[in-house]
């Protein structure tokens, strides 16, 4: 449906400017582009946006609140221009802002700096004052990178978990990986976080080796094989006495089996490499996805808790009863 055909009749027009001031963020005729809106303490809209010149080369990041009598804009950072790697493509992709929900005033910016590597879009935490919106502390959150840090999002109802602010690092050509672009996104999701205990290493075993160590409840151990699945048949792939590991035939998806119980992966054994053959774009066709012709499965067991991971990943986490 049309935008004006609405309740709010919403078009671009000086009248509709002059008689909905409370409804128009932004009337600079420059391109805006909206990354989050976030209510703040008293429940007024905070918008992070980010205002793009004609020539889309410019990128600079605002901070708009609703006052309760008037829109307010305030200047946050430079924002350079778009950040991947591929001239004259998808120009307004901005490095990427972030609003703290908890603390309003306090945005994330993607943005390019120089460093140990030349110049990389690095993550600054930038508070405003509340009351002005003037910038009172810009601080590095990340430094010297290698490679592009963009896209920064705090993750929902985190305020009390130490993992609160994600984002991705890596190098970035194209949103989406087909032919003429094959390496697509390149990318890792990084965190403000120390991380998880170390993992530690595997020992790795032949198939014959896992199912002679059989399963025992009572002690931990971690192991790695290789599987090679025959998905015409499916079925079981690796016996360890009580613990067995199965794939799901006609939904492609593994299965850990313990006691009767099933646990079935909401990930398939298959890859999206198909579209490294295909065309750039959008044409509705789906594209099937390649099975995995082998893959290296680690089970990691420790105090009840099996871990399983496919080709270093993590893929299930399951709590086995003793």
């Amino acid at each position: 449906s049309k935008i004006a055909d609405g309740p709010l009749q919403v078009n671009k027009t000086q009248a509709f400017v002059e008689q909905n001031p409370d409804l128009v963020v932004d009337h600079s005729g420059q391109r805006d582009w909206v990354w989050q809106v976030v209510p703040d303490s008293v429940g007024r809209p905070v918008i992070a946006m980010v205002r793009i010149s004609k020539d889309k080369k410019s990128h600079n990041y605002y901070l708009a609140r609703w006052t309760g009598k008037a829109w307010v804009q305030n200047f946050v950072a430079h924002g350079g221009g778009h950040f991947h790697q591929t001239p004259r493509l998808e120009m307004c992709y901005s490095g990427g802002m972030a609003i703290d929900p908890v603390h309003t005033n306090v945005v994330y910016c993607s943005v390019p700096v120089e460093g140990r590597f030349g110049t990389v879009y690095e993550l600054q935490r930038i508070t405003l004052d509340a009351q002005s919106g003037e910038i009172v502390k810009v601080e590095a959150v990340t430094s010297n990178s290698a490679k592009n840090n963009v896209r920064p999002y705090i993750i929902p109802n985190s305020a009390n978990s130490p993992l609160r602010l994600a984002w991705m690092h890596g190098d970035y050509y194209d949103w989406i990986v087909s032919r003429t672009r094959p390496k697509g996104y390149d990318t890792g999701i990084h965190a403000d976080f120390i991380g998880f205990p170390t993992v530690g290493s595997s020992q790795k075993v032949s198939v014959e080796e896992a199912a002679k160590m059989g399963f025992n409840a009572k002690k931990n151990f971690d192991v790695t094989v290789t599987l090679t699945p025959d998905y015409a048949q499916g079925g079981q792939l690796l016996a360890m006495g009580k613990l067995s590991y199965w794939l799901d035939g006609q939904q492609l998806k593994p299965e850990v089996r313990y006691k009767k119980k099933v646990y079935q992966s909401t990930n398939s054994l298959t890859t999206s490499a198909e579209w490294q053959r295909q065309p750039r774009g959008t044409n509705g066709k789906w594209y099937t996805p390649e099975t995995l012709k082998s893959f290296d499965l680690r089970l990691r067991y420790a105090d009840g808790v099996l871990t399983t991971y496919i080709n270093g990943l993590i893929d299930q986490t399951i709590t086995i009863s003793k």
